[in-house]
């Protein structure tokens, strides 16, 4: 009988020492996968991707000089200018005549500017405040950062795969069936990494699109008349002219009249003949 109980108190002694040693061990493994789990986390957050945008709208004194300005803000912060163009729209015109020969001619237009840039991402807010202290005042001023730690997890994962699939085709391991199913994999891993790699542009550099415009400005210039009709001498001029002209064309008159003095002389010895004959039949008929 008291070697029963002792044999069951050995056995409940060891039971409980063994949920004792269990209990540590697990205890360890909790405490290892949760620093397992910790250091990933970490890793994750050191590599994480993400892809800022940015756009502002606001008006300044002179759009061609706050382009510049931005350009070379731009190239101080060694990034990129991708997209510049200046355009002007006129909103009214107006010709004013001045004299004869020359016309004011006002225009009222507007100019605006569009800019896109390429910023290092980590200089992407010290950009925007600097641009914002060349505006007068600002519309509009946003910017959107974008997570794409997965997709690029994703997408590097699955390239790993059919990269394992392609050397096994060449080591011979998988045989595919046709050789255009090759071919077409291997072209998804080169677009899949070239994916990656914009997406890695992206993050390391900002796109930053920048609309600018000012108040509507007015121009005035003299050009010259165009319209034909404008350009007349005075009127004094105007009519010794005429007199010139006109004692042209007589003398050109007499001078052609002259010419056809052949033609005259045969008309008038014609009507003198006719007037002849004439008064000759009226005679003869008078006489009995």
């Amino acid at each position: 009988m008291k070697k029963e109980q002792l044999t069951c108190m050995a056995l409940l002694c060891s039971i409980l020492w063994m949920g004792c040693s269990g209990n540590k061990s697990e205890h360890k493994l909790s405490t290892a996968d949760t620093a397992s789990i910790s250091s990933k986390a970490e890793s994750t957050q050191d590599s994480l991707k993400l892809v800022k945008t940015a756009d502002m709208h606001f008006k300044v004194k002179d759009v061609e000089r706050s382009t510049e300005d931005i350009a070379a803000l731009t190239a101080s912060c060694k990034g990129m200018v991708m997209h510049h163009a200046v355009h002007s729209t006129v909103q009214k015109s107006e010709d004013i005549p001045l004299n004869n020969d020359s016309i004011g001619h006002v225009t009222l237009y507007n100019t605006t500017a569009d800019m896109l840039v390429r910023i290092p991402s980590v200089q992407t807010e010290q950009f925007m405040n600097q641009v914002s202290k060349m505006a007068i005042y600002i519309d509009a001023r946003n910017m959107d950062v974008q997570d794409r730690t997965l997709d690029y997890l994703a997408t590097k994962m699955k390239t790993e795969n059919r990269s394992g699939v392609v050397k096994d085709q060449k080591e011979g391991r998988v045989k595919l069936k046709d050789s255009t199913d090759l071919l077409s994999m291997k072209d998804d891993i080169v677009d899949r990494k070239i994916n990656n790699l914009h997406t890695d542009a992206d993050v390391k550099y900002s796109t930053i699109a920048l609309s600018i415009y000012q108040s509507n400005t007015i121009s005035k210039d003299m050009v010259a008349n165009d319209d034909p009709s404008a350009y007349q001498l005075p009127l004094i001029k105007r009519i010794g002219m005429a007199f010139e002209n006109g004692w042209l064309v007589l003398s050109e008159l007499i001078v052609m009249l002259m010419n056809l003095w052949p033609i005259m002389l045969a008309c008038i010895c014609g009507w003198f003949g006719y007037r002849y004959f004439k008064n000759r039949r009226v005679v003869t008929r008078e006489l009995p």
